[in-house]
């Protein structure tokens, strides 16, 4: 058990020593000196000092000038509680005011407008009704004339009197007559006693047709008319009635329809008798009293009387023939009768002596009486009509157009007291009276109409605003901004003040991190004079206590323009007394070629930041990070007499820290980072260093001893503190004689000639790689009955675990852990998608029925299997791939045990006497396979139109368990390689080669074996997890795959086309793939032949089976495409390989003697196509494939030029190893 010795008072403090001793052996002590004494009194002396300049800096303030502040912060403050008090009163007033003089103005306009609108609608009706009846009367003018004309034309004797009238060319002064009034039918009725109705009836037969063609001839060229146009139609030229019913009785007065317009011809275009209509006495009235009379409104009905809707349906349909179709022809109508006289020798017919002959009935819609009255954008208003002899309607005015709101009064009756009413006989009287009309009058007492007109709540809306509303608001929110600001006012100073203070704290973390404490002083002190010679002249401060935080803003500002613009003294100091340490990570350039950026930087910071806690612990200023590499420097700016030995054990402290943070960052950042180790070196002398100004100001260290200490570390070894014959000088004069050892050679250091220099170490050797464990925080544990060696650890591992036969060295357990726990989180991905898309995957209870039988008799040749395509599934759309790992439930606990199970077993048979196809190798396979999935392009789901390689991409990355099959495949595809060529197996007609036919023999067999480990009973729960639970309710499925069998299928499909694209040498497998390729043209970007749906699928499964086999290819070397270094590791480990083959006796050609042309021809024809390809296809991120390719054609360049010499001391190797 280790101990900690307190360390003795009595000793100097520049060598103070912590204790370890081992508890067993020989009890050999090991010392370390880490002058912690020293370091800390000197933290803490430098901490006291800096918080007395606080202090200094925050108590500047005098008591008077606090109390002479309070009292003027008090009187404010009352001053402010009076002005927001009177604020408050006024805006009230004015606010009431405002509010009350907005709306009653605005009610005011309203009300004018609406009275100008209503009496202008009003008006507009009276002039409308005005016009017609002058039209009417001229037209009454023009019968009455072409019937005197008629009479005079006939010859002497005869007599042409009314009735028996027919107006030549009727249509067209009819026409026009309907054009300049609201009229949409006109039609001429005379008057027939029993005395005139047959001589009438023989008339009508005689001439009736005549003026109905002659008004249909009319109709063709009458661009207002939309009705049919009938040439064949039947007559009657008996007065009739509805359905043409005949009225025979002699001594009834009758008003038979004659011309017309228009005259559609659909039924008897004349003698239908007007007086026969039921629902109005308008034209008897108009008979009798030799007046105009406007019948009562009709198309009125009662929606729930059937008689009424039958009749008005009725009226509608006639209606249709005869207006636009745009119009609605079920609304309110009326008729004016408008008697015609016999009379063309007076301008005013005197009514009460006159009887009419005839008469016009001119039917309209009311609509058309309201239409065009107010402007476009003019205010919604609403028209009730009323008639005594008929029900209300009621009618919208909307602008130009207007609405039917349906029978009835439908206005809003909250506007009752400002309806504006008058009847239609006001209208007219009113009207004719001041223009030259001279025709009847209307009859007053016959159903007159009364028009009632009503706002609407939008034409309120539009004059009613929410302005008194907003004023008074925004009257108080002006008094509660004005009081607001007074009271804020100390809240935001003081918030201010804040706010500078921390950009200065901050400010001065970054300027600490950056420059060392008497440097940054002198920053600080010069921006001081700075800000002061600006301040001068200035004005005074605004607020009490605004002085302070001024002065840190300036003070700051200053500091940064003093720092950062050249000009000026040079801040820059010599030191006589220093040490510089070079650290630089050696493998770091080769290993950060495979891994990602974001791997990179959590290495490097993981590191460093350990390194600079320690730094800080012991007084060791850091200069910077340059790369990977480390410059540290002790001896300023404080000077001290031991730097050297700071410095050295620093670096020691940093090696050790090395050790044990990348063997924990093994788990995270994956094999290879237990290999990496720190290059150290120390050179001590004088050092010039100071600020150098401009762009990124920072802390620079000159000199010849920083280029020595340079050249130390470049010149040096891995893990290894290589020191120059200065600084070894200073650690022999300290005392400390057994950390110095000669180095075995003497170098040349460039502008110094051959030096020797020395190797530090500090106490035993192996206290770095034992001891204590720091932690990736920068904690140090202390390890309680550790060995004296990582062997030891090792070999008390294996013995713990019961390894048996071929134990896993600590290198494959490493490897094993990072396998097992990047499978983990690609299993929890799997069990997610399974989940989201229904399928019964994840953890589930055990079935009765087992899992399908997989042994190897039935899939003896997996190469069979190639004929068909990777079986995606086309239909999933949801996916887990970018689901973070966090945030999925952890494995159950027998799961994760399986997953580990499978891992160990795969790295079990796997042979570890073979130098490359090993399960080392196959781990840097998964690297690649994994980095090649997410090098893969981003899925762009905002695009409709996906292209070919985005559906390719979507249908690998859609489900998970795809990576996961083809990194478990990357895992196995060598699986119990037998260390030779295929082609030497079949040559020496092996069990293996019979077994698979003598083809792709070693492919065959990994993936036999890989599967069958996988289909064995110890991992039940893992298939579950992959293909989801097997039913077991006896049903048979003979004929039909269950969800986890197609899901079992994917995954042997992915294992058997991938591990088989790793067999490159096989000619018809190439030509296959290379068919395959080609034929959707990836070197153009991928293109799907078209096709209907199945086709397609199946277009897209090959197309993304190509680049999966492509993918595994890539993959399997990798190396070729990466850092130098890794890809001569490899090479060489092929190498031995192949020709350890060779002196086992199992071929008869040395593969030294063609390697170099075989590594050439390998590039030229395989590695750079294969970089090629994988850019072009467009599947994979751009960089990274310019990467590897230029990676690839790097190396092979470099091959070139070396590789003769590298085989030859490959050669060499071999024979000083015999």
């Amino acid at each position: 058990m280790n101990r900690v010795s307190k360390p003795d008072p009595t000793l100097d403090t520049m060598d103070t020593k912590h204790m370890w001793t081992d508890g067993g052996g020989d009890g050999a002590k090991l010392e370390h000196s880490f002058n912690e004494e020293e370091d800390n009194s000197s933290v803490a002396q430098r901490s006291t000092s800096g918080d007395s300049s606080h202090n200094r800096e925050h108590h500047h303030g005098t008591p008077n000038s606090i109390m002479i502040a309070s009292k003027e912060t008090r009187a404010l403050r009352s001053i402010k509680c009076i002005v927001v008090v009177v604020l408050l009163g006024i805006t009230a007033l004015l606010a009431t005011g405002v509010f009350f003089h907005t709306s009653s103005s605005e009610e005011e306009q309203f009300e004018e407008q609406f009275a100008e609108y209503a009496n202008k609608i009003l008006e507009d009706i009276g002039d409308t009704m005005r016009d017609t009846l002058q039209a009417l009367d001229l037209l009454s003018s023009e019968v009455a004339s072409s019937a005197q004309q008629q009479q005079l034309l006939l010859p002497q004797g005869q007599n042409h009197q009314w009735p028996r009238v027919t107006v030549p060319t009727f249509g067209l002064l009819a026409a026009k007559t309907i054009s300049l009034s609201k009229i949409k039918v006109l039609v001429m009725c005379v008057i027939i006693t029993a005395k005139t109705r047959n001589e009438w009836q023989n008339y009508t037969a005689q001439v009736g047709r005549s003026w109905v063609d002659e008004t249909v001839d009319i109709l063709e060229t009458d661009s207002n008319y939309y009705g049919p146009i009938n040439r064949e139609y039947f007559v009657n030229n008996k007065i009739h009635g509805d359905g043409g019913k005949d009225l025979s009785d002699e001594t009834q007065l009758m008003f038979p329809s004659w011309q017309a317009y228009p005259v559609v011809p659909k039924w008897p275009p004349y003698n239908y008798d007007y007086l026969a209509l039921a629902y109005t006495k308008a034209h008897r009235r108009m008979i009798d009293s030799s007046q105009v009379v406007i019948t009562e409104p009709y198309m009125l009905p009662d929606p729930d009387n059937e008689e009424e809707v039958g009749e008005a349906n009725s009226w509608a349909e006639w209606y249709a023939e005869r207006i636009s179709p745009d119009e609605v022809p079920l609304e309110p109508a009326s008729e004016i009768y408008f008697p015609i006289f016999n009379s063309t020798n007076t301008i005013q017919v005197d009514t009460t002596k006159s009887k009419p002959v005839a008469g016009f009935a001119a039917s309209f819609y009311w609509r058309d009486m309201f239409r065009s009255i107010i402007p476009n954008g003019a205010q919604d208003m609403v028209v009730v009509t009323s008639n005594p002899c008929a029900p209300s309607f009621t009618y919208q005015i909307a602008g130009p157009n207007v609405i039917y709101l349906g029978r009835g009064d439908h206005h809003d009756s909250k506007f009752d007291g400002m309806a504006v009413a008058q009847s239609i006989t006001a209208l007219e009287s009113f009207n004719i009276q001041n223009s030259t009309y001279s025709g009847p009058r209307y009859d007053t007492n016959y159903c007159p109409n009364t028009f009632t007109i009503y706002p609407t709540t939008d034409m309120e809306d539009r004059f009613l605003s929410s302005d008194p509303t907003l004023f008074t608001v925004g009257a108080v929110l002006i008094c509660a901004m004005t009081s607001l600001t007074f009271l804020l006012y100390d809240v935001f100073v003081e918030r201010r003040q804040r706010a500078v203070l921390d950009t200065a704290k901050r400010s001065n973390a970054v300027v600490s991190s950056l420059f060392p404490e008497d440097i940054r002083d002198r920053l600080y002190n010069e921006a001081d004079a700075t800000a002061n010679g600006n301040q001068k002249g200035g004005a005074s401060s605004v607020a009490v206590g605004a002085s302070h935080s001024d002065g840190t803003m300036k003070r700051s500002q200053a500091m940064s323009d003093r720092a950062s613009i050249p000009g000026g003294k040079p801040i820059a100091e010599l030191y006589t007394a220093t040490t510089i340490m070079f650290g630089d990570i050696v493998g770091f350039t080769s290993w950060s070629a495979s891994r990602e950026p974001a791997a990179v930087f959590t290495l490097l910071e993981t590191i460093y930041s350990v390194f600079d806690s320690n730094a800080r612990r012991r007084g060791v200023f850091k200069v910077e990070t340059i790369g990977d590499c480390y410059v540290a420097v002790c001896g300023l700016p404080q000077p001290r007499d031991n730097h050297a030995l700071v410095m050295v054990r620093f670096a020691a402290e940093c090696r050790r820290c090395m050790h044990e943070l990348t063997k924990e960052l093994v788990a995270s950042l994956g094999p290879g980072t237990a290999d990496l180790k720190m290059r150290f070196g120390l050179n001590s002398g004088p050092t010039t260093a100071g600020v150098l100004r401009g762009d990124r100001s920072r802390f620079q260290l000159f000199g010849d001893t920083v280029n020595t200490a340079a050249r130390m570390e470049s010149l040096g070894m891995p893990d290894r503190i290589h020191v120059s014959p200065k600084t070894a000088d200073l650690i022999v004069a300290a005392g400390k004689h057994g950390w110095i050892t000669p180095r075995e050679d003497v170098i040349a250091v460039k502008g110094k000639g051959e030096v020797q220099t020395f190797w530090v170490e500090i106490g035993n050797k192996d206290y770095f790689s034992s001891g204590a464990t720091v932690k990736a925080g920068g904690g140090v544990a202390t390890l309680s009955e550790t060995s004296s060696s990582a062997t030891d650890e090792d070999d008390k591992a294996e013995a713990a675990q019961g390894k048996q036969q071929r134990g896993h060295s600590s290198r494959i357990d490493r490897l094993v852990h990072w396998n097992v726990d990047m499978l983990e989180g690609m299993l929890k991905r799997v069990i997610a998608h399974n989940r989201t898309n229904g399928n019964a995957a994840g953890i589930a209870q055990p079935s009765a029925t087992p899992p399908p039988d997989t042994s190897a008799t039935e899939m003896h040749r997996p190469r069979q299997e190639l004929d068909a395509p990777i079986k995606f599934d086309t239909s999933t759309n949801a996916s887990a791939m970018d689901v973070d790992i966090s945030t999925l439930p952890p494995l159950p606990q027998a799961t994760r045990k399986e997953l580990q199970d499978l891992v160990s077993n795969v790295a079990y048979l796997h042979n570890s006497a073979n130098p490359f196809h090993n399960f080392e190798h196959a781990t840097h396979v998964v690297m690649a396979t994994r980095k090649i999935f997410s090098r893969m392009q981003q899925l762009n789901t905002n695009q409709s139109n996906e292209s070919s390689s985005q559906r390719i991409v979507q249908l690998i990355k859609s489900d998970p368990i795809v990576q996961f099959a083809a990194t478990f495949a990357s895992l196995v595809h060598d699986l119990d390689h037998p260390g030779v060529p295929n082609h030497v197996l079949i040559k020496e007609r092996s069990r293996l080669a019979s077994m698979y036919g003598n083809e792709s023999v070693a492919e065959q067999n990994s993936i036999v074996n890989g599967w069958e480990l996988l289909m064995s009973e110890p991992f039940e729960n893992l298939r579950k997890c992959l293909f989801g639970s097997f039913d077991s309710d006896g049903e048979d499925k003979s004929n039909k795959k269950t969800k986890q069998e197609e899901r079992m299928e994917l995954f042997r499909s992915i294992m058997v086309h991938t591990v088989m694209a790793t067999d490159i040498f096989d000619k018809d497998l190439k030509a296959s793939r290379d068919d395959r390729w080609n034929k959707y043209r990836f070197d153009d970007g991928v293109v799907l032949p078209s096709s209907d749906a199945s086709d397609d699928a199946e277009n897209l499964r090959c197309a993304a089976t190509s680049i999966m086999e492509h993918m595994i290819q890539a993959s399997d070397v990798a190396h070729t495409m990466e850092h130098w270094t890794i890809f001569e590791k490899w090479n060489h480990q092929l190498f031995l390989e192949l020709r350890q083959m060779h002196r086992c006796g199992r071929s008869d050609q040395d593969p030294a003697d063609g390697w170099y042309q075989g590594e050439m021809w390998f590039f030229d024809s395989y590695v750079v196509p294969l970089a090629r390809k994988m850019k072009a296809s467009g599947i994979f991120d751009e960089a990274w494939c310019n990467e590897s390719l230029q990676y690839a054609q790097t190396n092979r360049d470099t091959w070139e030029a070396k590789g003769r010499d590298i085989v030859r001391s490959w050669i060499q190797e071999g024979h000083d190893d015999a």
